[in-house]
């Protein structure tokens, strides 16, 4: 199984994109790009999130910058302990709640993002 992995805008500006990727290397990278989200695909990545109130101040910070896209191979719940190990170590989410990554957090959600994020990029 694979997993999504998404290096915010925050970890990109900040200049830490090679060394989260790094972070993953060992579980092995399927796939991979730079892009910026749009409102569109922004809402179906947080469909679930789209009515809170928090969401349109996550939908402006996701859409201020360029993230870059991972399939990670391997298992998705391993994949997600290096995300929250990542968040723990390096955000400041105290001052600061953005939060460096995102990564799948389960099965589901990582076929569902993986086919959102990647389509037919992956082989």
């Amino acid at each position: 199984m694979s997993s999504l992995v998404l290096i915010k805008p925050d970890a990109i500006e900040q200049k830490l994109m090679g060394e989260l990727i790094s972070d993953f290397e060992s579980f092995g990278i399927a796939g991979m790009y730079l892009t910026t989200m749009d409102e569109a695909l922004c809402a179906k990545h947080y469909t679930e999130h789209v009515s809170k109130s928090f969401y349109p101040g996550l939908q402006a910070f996701m859409c201020s910058g360029r993230v870059c896209a991972l399939a990670i191979t391997g298992n998705v719940f391993k994949v997600r302990e290096v995300a929250e190990r990542i968040r723990i170590n390096m955000a400041d989410l105290v001052c600061n709640p953005r939060n460096l990554v995102h990564a799948s957090d389960s099965t589901a959600a990582a076929k569902r993002e993986l086919d959102l994020w990647f389509n037919s990029r992956l082989t």
